[in-house]
């Protein structure tokens, strides 16, 4: 994991730009990027740790493949946003964009789902007693990470989407 996850995960963000392109660059780089870089980090240090607790009952077995998982949902997930939507969105959107913005709800209902088996997993990311720094670290490391992609979902479910979804009228 980085040394100094703060620059990964900056706070202190201020408002979301107004303007479709910037939001959608604050989405790429603020949030894309982070995930991108940490993601697979956080799942290679479970790798690491599961195989050196292998024996240990208070290791959440199972941990690594669950990021690995959330990791190939998100990559996924952030390719159609990148590919058919953020495009779309830039060039004013055309027709309404209900469909591909569904498959992207009802994808963030997925990853909401798996963050939260994350956190009953690891016990609300909290290591026990006898953890190892890097085991606290990796939580650490997941503690920041569910924040950060809770703010990115908000950001696009509230901010960005309802923009270039059809309302009944």
């Amino acid at each position: 994991m980085p040394a100094d996850e703060s620059s990964v995960f900056p706070t202190g963000q201020g408002p979301a730009p107004t303007d479709v392109g910037a939001l959608i660059d604050l989405v790429l780089t603020r949030f894309h990027a982070a995930h991108r870089r940490v993601v697979p980090e956080l799942s290679r240090a479970a790798e690491r740790l599961e195989a050196e607790h292998a024996e240990d009952a208070s290791w959440p077995k199972g941990l690594a493949a669950l990021i690995e998982r959330i990791n190939g949902r998100l990559a996924a997930h952030m390719a159609k946003e990148e590919i058919v939507v953020f495009p779309r969105m830039r060039r004013g959107g055309g027709a309404p964009l209900d469909r591909p913005l569904a498959v992207l709800h009802a994808e963030h209902e997925d990853l909401d789902r798996d963050m939260a088996a994350l956190r009953e997993m690891t016990n609300a990311f909290a290591p026990p007693d006898s953890a190892s720094a890097e085991w606290r670290e990796l939580y650490t490391g997941l503690t920041r990470f569910a924040d950060d992609l809770a703010e990115h979902t908000r950001l696009e479910d509230e901010v960005l989407f309802p923009g270039f979804e059809a309302h009944p009228t």
